[in-house]
């Protein structure tokens, strides 16, 4: 309960002001409750990314890309994680190549988008 309610706090948070709430800010969480929120939350943060990126919202997408990088990128080092956190970590690892391709696949539709205006824009000949 208490894990939902950490990952719960860690999006909320994270969409007032896109920052993170430390564990010490969510009492009484312990630490392996606060691990499994964080990265519970590493999903809700990708399921805004999804939701942005079909308005086109590159830079939100960006910056849901980078909070789940510097998220795993710390949760990672961390020695032998303790009960299911491994299995959530790699949850975590695809989540972040989903982004990866969510970014991806905006590039790529920006770049069409730019390559018909221009074919458009020089389409105007004389009739």
């Amino acid at each position: 309960v208490l894990e939902e309610y950490a990952e719960a706090m860690l999006f909320l948070q994270f969409l007032k002001d896109g920052s993170v709430l430390s564990m010490s800010a969510l009492t009484p969480i312990n630490a392996n409750e606060y691990l499994g929120g964080l990265l519970d939350f590493t999903g809700e943060v990708a399921r805004y990314a999804v939701a942005a990126a079909t308005r086109r919202e590159t830079e939100k997408v960006l910056q849901c890309q980078d909070i789940v990088d510097q998220i795993l990128g710390k949760v990672l080092l961390l020695p032998g994680l303790p009960g299911n956190m491994s299995k959530k970590a790699d949850v975590g690892k695809t989540t972040l190549r989903k982004l990866d391709n969510i970014l991806y696949e905006l590039s790529l539709s920006r770049k069409s988008r730019s390559s018909e205006d221009d074919a458009g824009a020089g389409g105007g000949g004389a009739v």
